[in-house]
C-alpha cells in the first residue's frame, strides 16, 4: 500500500473528486481494516484530517468546512476508501455543476470630441492688430550743439582664458540580447512500444537511474523527479481513450517508479541502499512478483473472512513462494493451518512457533499477536491469550481488534 499512498498524494483535487465519485457525497465513517492508520505514515496535517471523519458528514462537507485542508481531506478520503478503512453512506446530495463565468462587461462608448471654447474677450481683443499710428510731426532743428560722446572705459589687458574643450560623451554599453527561453522538456510518448522500452531499461537500472537523479542528489531533487514522472506515468494520467495494453504498461512503469521513490524518500533506507550499491549492489528485485504476491495476499484475507480457509491457505502458500521476505504472509498462513487442523491443541504449538519467528522480522505486525491470543483462547488457555494480547497492545497501543479481544476475553 506504500505505492498507493504515494500515488494518491500526487493527485490534484479534481482527479480525486472524479475517483471518489458519489462516495464523496455520503457520510464518511472510519472502520477497522487489515491495514492500521499508523502504518500509513500520515503527515501531521493528514493525521489531523483523520479526526474529521465522524460518520455524520460527507467528505465534500468536511472539505467545505475546512477550506485550508480541503485537498488533504479529499485525498485522505480516497486513500482510506481504497484501503477499506473508510465506509461511505448513500449520497445525500448531488455535486453542483461549476457556475458559468459572468458575461464580460461591454466596453464604454467613446466620448465625442469637446467643442473648442470661444476665446475670452480680452484674448480676442489682443488678437486684433492695433491701428496704424500717425507719423510723428517733423521737429525743428535745435540750435544747441549736442554734447560729444563719452569715451569708452579701457578694458583690462589680461586676456580671457579659453574654455576647456568639451569631452566627447562616453559610448553607451551595448545592450545584451535577452537569453532565449529554455525549451520545454519533451513529454514521453505513451505508445506501447515506447513504454515497453522504458520497462526494459528499468529492469537493469538501480533506483537512482529509474528516477534519473545522481546518487548525491538532495532530497528535494529526488522528490521533484518522482513527482514529474508520476504526472506522466500514473494510471490516472493516462488518456481515457488509451488502449488497455498501454494502461497496463503505464501501471507497470509507475510501480517501478514508486518502488524507487519508497526507498530514496526515506533517509535511513536510502543510506542502507547506497551502502548496498557500494558493496556490489543488492539482489535484483522482481517488482511484478511482489505485486502479484500482494494481490494473492489480499484475496487470501478475503477468503479467511469468508471462512474458506483451504482456498486462503493455497493463496498464501503461492504468495510466500513469490515473496518469502514478507513476514505477515507467514502469520496468516500459520493461522489458517491452525483453523484447518483437527487437533488444534497440537497445531497451536506449531503455528505459534511460526508466528513468533515472523514477529522477529516485523515486531509491529499486530495480526501476529491477535492470532496468538485467539489460538490460546480456542485451546482454553486464557492467561496465555491475555499475555499475547497485552504484548500486542504494548507495541500497537491503539489497535482496536486487540483491545476488543482483550476486553471480551473472560466474558
Amino acid at each position: 500500500f506504500g505505492a498507493l499512498c504515494a500515488a494518491v498524494r500526487v493527485l490534484d483535487v479534481s482527479a480525486v473528486q472524479r475517483r471518489l465519485g458519489e462516495r464523496g457525497l455520503g457520510a464518511a465513517s472510519r472502520i477497522v481494516g487489515r491495514i492500521k492508520p499508523e502504518d500509513l505514515r500520515l503527515t501531521p496535517q493528514e493525521a489531523r484530517a483523520l479526526g474529521f471523519f465522524d460518520g455524520a458528514r460527507s467528505a465534500d462537507e468536511i472539505a467545505a468546512a475546512q477550506p485550508g485542508d480541503a485537498g488533504v481531506v479529499l485525498r485522505l478520503a480516497l486513500l482510506l476508501g481504497e484501503l477499506d478503512l473508510l465506509s461511505f453512506g448513500p449520497p445525500r446530495t448531488s455535486r453542483p455543476a461549476p457556475a458559468a463565468p459572468p458575461p464580460a462587461a461591454a466596453p464604454p462608448a467613446p466620448r465625442p470630441p469637446a467643442a473648442a471654447a470661444p476665446p475670452p474677450p480680452a484674448a480676442a481683443a489682443a488678437s486684433v492688430p492695433p491701428p496704424p499710428s500717425a507719423p510723428p510731426a517733423a521737429r525743428a532743428p535745435s540750435t544747441q550743439a549736442a554734447p560729444p560722446p563719452k569715451a569708452a572705459a579701457p578694458r583690462s589687458a589680461t586676456p580671457a582664458r579659453p574654455a576647456p574643450p568639451a569631452r566627447p560623451p562616453a559610448p553607451a554599453p551595448a545592450a545584451r540580447p535577452p537569453a532565449p527561453p529554455a525549451p520545454p522538456a519533451p513529454t514521453p510518448s505513451l505508445d506501447a512500444a515506447s513504454l515497453q522500452a522504458v520497462l526494459e531499461k528499468q529492469k537493469d537500472a538501480d533506483h537512482y537511474q529509474v528516477l534519473g537523479v545522481k546518487r548525491d542528489s538532495p532530497a528535494a531533487a529526488v522528490k521533484a523527479a518522482y513527482f514529474q514522472m508520476a504526472r506522466v506515468y500514473h494510471p490516472d494520467a493516462v488518456p481515457g481513450d488509451a488502449a488497455p495494453a498501454v494502461r497496463q504498461l503505464c501501471a507497470d512503469v509507475f510501480a517501478r517508479i514508486s518502488e524507487a521513490w519508497a526507498v530514496l524518500s526515506d533517509d535511513a533506507r536510502r543510506a542502507e541502499y547506497l551502502e548496498e550499491l557500494k558493496s556490489g549492489g543488492a539482489a535484483d528485485v522482481d517488482v511484478m512478483k511482489i505485486l502479484h504476491a500482494e494481490n494473492l495476499f489480499e484475496e487470501a484475507t478475503a477468503l479467511v473472512k469468508a471462512r474458506r480457509y483451504d482456498a486462503a491457505l493455497a493463496k498464501l502458500t503461492e504468495a510466500i513462494q513469490l515473496n518469502a521476505d514478507e513476514a505477515e504472509f507467514g502469520m496468516w498462513k500459520a493461522w489458517c493451518e491452525f483453523l484447518l487442523a483437527t487437533d488444534k491443541k497440537r497445531q497451536q504449538g506449531v503455528s505459534a512457533s511460526s508466528i513468533e519467528a515472523a514477529l522477529k522480522k516485523n515486531p509491529r505486525c499486530a495480526p501476529g499477536y491477535l492470532f496468538l491470543g485467539q489460538m490460546a483462547k480456542v485451546i482454553g488457555d486464557l492467561n496465555l491469550a491475555e499475555k499475547h494480547l497485552k504484548r500486542g497492545l504494548q507495541v500497537v497501543p491503539d489497535h482496536p481488534e486487540l483491545a476488543r479481544e482483550l476486553k471480551y476475553l473472560r466474558r
